[in-house]
């Protein structure tokens, strides 16, 4: 039974410094399924913790397909209020 609980923490500990690997070598993606696979609470919270985004939605997940998040050009050149000469 000890060899069982042995063999899981070694497995999260292996899983937290995989999905820092993954982090520095920005592939969040495999960071974020890596990191589904913790199951060690402290451990969790402990990545959590230093790595955010990994909880954070992704912008696909929150636009709508074939919205882009930034606004177009156009718009945002309208936007702009014009320079005033100070006198």
């Amino acid at each position: 039974m000890l060899a069982c609980r042995d063999d899981e923490f070694y497995r999260a500990v292996v899983i937290n410094y995989l999905v820092e690997v993954c982090i520095k070598a920005a592939d969040i993606d495999d960071a974020r399924a890596l990191f589904r696979h913790q199951e060690i609470r402290s451990l969790r919270e402990g990545i959590v913790a230093r790595y955010p985004e990994l909880v954070r939605p992704r912008v696909s997940e929150i636009m709508p397909s074939g919205q882009s998040p930034r606004f177009p050009r156009v718009v945002a050149a309208r936007a702009r209020t014009p320079l005033r000469l100070l006198s």
